[in-house]
């Protein structure tokens, strides 16, 4: 019985890693403060980005889930060609960092 909750634990703190930035993404900005998109950009896409769970949070700081979710933002607008993201005001929950993204293409 202990062994099998052991590894249940075990599994649980596994699956705590935080999303990581790929290759390329560190190049998208993020804009918190998005009172005016530049007129020059194309807006492609809107996305959520969301990192921890109600059985991880506590294994995580609040700077990597959130750091997870950004990075979230971020592959995507790389995988559809965006290079910027500008955020929604935060969703607030108690158990994870989820942000919406509205990713645009920029010259």
């Amino acid at each position: 019985m202990k062994k099998g909750l052991l590894g249940v634990f075990c599994l649980a703190v596994v699956g705590c890693s935080v999303t990581p930035l790929e290759s390329g993404a560190e190049n998208v900005t993020i804009v918190f403060d998005n009172t005016v998109t530049p007129q020059s950009c194309e807006p492609i896409d809107t996305w959520v980005g969301s990192e921890g769970h109600w059985y991880s949070y506590w294994f995580i700081t609040n700077f990597n889930l959130t750091t997870g979710a950004l990075n979230q933002l971020r592959n995507h607008a790389i995988h559809i060609g965006g290079n910027r993201i500008e955020i929604s005001p935060q969703m607030e929950f108690e158990t994870s960092v989820t942000f919406i993204g509205h990713i645009y293409d920029c010259p």
